[in-house]
């Protein structure tokens, strides 16, 4: 294996020697024969010009396999930006070669512009520092019809424009333009949160997201409350009381007004759980959860979402003002079916508002997800379903009959699919990855054992997150970005990207905690790493973002 250093040498050098600016009349008539957009990019990687291995460095970005002509002079040009020199030549870099069947035929390692296409040689693969990724090109100077350096797709708007398909968002659109013009007062859009930590922790985007929502459409109740949390460093340690509360419960959208707290010694489960937020938290007898509630809206159902253990018996009450203990209490057996997932509408009896629902274990043991607190008020509601340190490959990992049992109570006309940072940190590949999101669209559209073929209409936003700068990165999260680009395109869904509204690829540093734009905040572990987007800083800016879909120009 030749390394990316030995290969390339320090990033930038291929645009830092004026020696090495060509000028328009020394150079032939050409036709650029490489595309960015190309299906088979591989951004994030390089190929190793001895083997034609290709390795993960975010770095550089791989070519598909472009076409070429044995015995044919090529010539590899970049067109810097704000620079009065017209071209500058490439100095170092990779090129691999391959057979018609796309095996390795030979490589080359050259200081030159220019090179020669061996002869049985079919396709040629070229690593290119990320830098220089887009104003890149590739010139066939034997073409007949040439035609000089032109931009053509590399610097195409539709690459880098941050909202795609939007228009595509019909329920969406429709909903809230009802509500903002006042057509159907009580038409409800109920919009659900999928992703990782940047939208679990209510703090950093969904909170300052879901109120400003709620004030331009109108309340239509509290959504999704989970119950489970990701036990370890930084939840804190148990027996849990009023001022000792886990760090991360997933909790709801609008923490303030629906606070959920949790009592006594009960067993939470992450990642693994069928249930809508894939977590749990189990009650042992004696164990409780609380969760209070506002005046307003009216509470029309709370359905219990629960996974049966074959012994489990709870009961529940309503506290007459927050925080308040119940004065009569309902029974409820959860002992169901060990593993399966189930629902139970919990009974309205003696609800106040202002007031304070509260679960206690019983007997056996209690294994609950959450609950659904719904309206018929019209509006926008939220469920976060978020999960911190999850990634699309989890997700899609769940019995999709189990999930979907819980997610279809939801309901939901927009459901918000985000990711980045976890896969990422887990060196997911691209396609991988998105095998997984091309599964999770389908469940959030009802697809089931029974049902393989969902239908279009729930609307789904892909929303890919912004390049971060901690420590170790392999892979480039730009190169899942042009997937998702890809796959929303396939399926008909709404592609937003965090590279281009909060920060640029290449140069991560500049939004980290100590950068010029400190988009991210200082949670990396040292200087100029960043894993969370800051509150303030990134996370309004992608509340910003989703908010241009939920409140359309009228």
């Amino acid at each position: 294996m030749v390394t990316a250093a030995a290969a390339f040498g320090a990033a930038g050098d291929a645009q830092t020697s004026a020696s090495k600016a060509l000028t328009k009349a020394s150079l032939p008539l050409a036709v650029n024969v490489f595309d960015p957009l190309d299906s088979d990019v591989r951004l994030g990687c390089y190929a190793s010009y001895t083997d034609g291995q290709i390795y993960n460095n975010i770095a550089f970005n791989l070519t598909g396999y472009i076409k070429v002509q044995e015995s044919q002079t090529y010539f590899r040009m970049y067109a810097p930006f704000n620079t009065s020199t017209d071209y500058w030549g490439v100095t170092s870099g990779m090129i691999v070669f391959l057979k018609a069947d796309k095996t390795f035929h030979s490589g080359l390692n050259v200081t030159a512009e220019s090179f020669t296409i061996p002869s049985g040689a079919e396709y040629a693969q070229i690593s290119v520092p990320a830098a220089m990724w887009w104003s890149f090109q590739l010139w066939q100077t034997s073409a007949t019809s040439s035609t000089g350096w032109k931009p053509s797709s590399n610097r195409e708007p539709r690459e880098w424009a941050h909202g795609f398909q939007l228009k595509s968002l019909r329920q969406t659109r429709m909903r809230a333009g009802n509500l903002i013009m006042g057509l159907v007062p009580t038409q409800q859009l109920v919009v659900n949160l999928l992703g990782d930590s940047y939208l679990q922790i209510a703090s950093k985007t969904t909170t300052a997201l879901a109120n400003r929502a709620v004030a331009r459409l109108g309340d239509a109740g509290g959504g999704w409350v989970g119950f489970g949390f990701l036990a370890g460093t930084g939840a804190g340690t148990g027996p849990w009381t009023a001022g000792n509360q886990p760090a991360n419960l997933n909790g709801n959208a609008r923490p303030a007004l629906y606070p959920c707290r949790i009592y006594g010694n009960p067993t939470p489960a992450y990642y693994t759980e069928n249930m809508c937020d894939c977590a749990s938290l189990t009650l042992n007898p004696g164990d409780a959860v609380e969760i209070d509630f506002p005046a307003a809206p009216a509470i029309s159902a709370i359905p219990l979402h629960w996974i049966g253990t074959g012994n489990g018996t709870l009961r529940y009450g309503f506290g007459a003002t927050q925080g308040a203990l119940p004065t009569s209490w309902t029974t409820q057996n959860v002992a169901g079916t060990a593993g399966t997932s189930a629902l139970t509408n919990l009974s309205l009896t003696g609800l106040v508002q202002p007031g304070t629902l509260r679960i206690e274990g019983v007997t056996g043991t209690c294994k609950l997800g959450g609950v659904n607190l719904k309206s018929n008020a019209g509006g926008v509601r939220f469920n976060k379903i978020a999960a911190t340190g999850g990634s699309w490959s989890g997700w899609a990992g769940l019995n999709q009959d189990q999930w979907q049992t819980s997610f279809a109570d939801l309901g939901g006309h927009l459901t918000i699919i985000q990711d980045g940072r976890n896969s990422q940190a887990a060196t997911t590949a691209a396609l991988t990855r998105d095998a997984a999101l091309k599964e999770i669209i389908n469940r959030v559209r009802g697809k089931t054992t029974a049902n393989p073929k969902p239908t279009m209409a729930m609307d789904v936003l892909i929303y890919t997150s912004c390049e971060n700068s901690a420590a170790g990165r392999t892979v480039a999260i730009s190169s899942y970005a042009r997937m998702d680009r890809r796959r929303a395109y396939l399926a008909r869904c709404a592609h937003m990207d965090g590279q281009v509204s909060i920060g640029w690829p290449d140069f991560p540093a500049e939004v980290a905690w100590d950068g010029p734009f400190p988009a991210m905040s200082n949670d990396g572990g040292g200087p100029a790493q960043s894993i969370h987007l800051a509150a303030l800083w990134g996370g309004t800016i992608m509340a910003v973002d989703v908010l241009e879909v939920l409140i359309p120009n009228s």
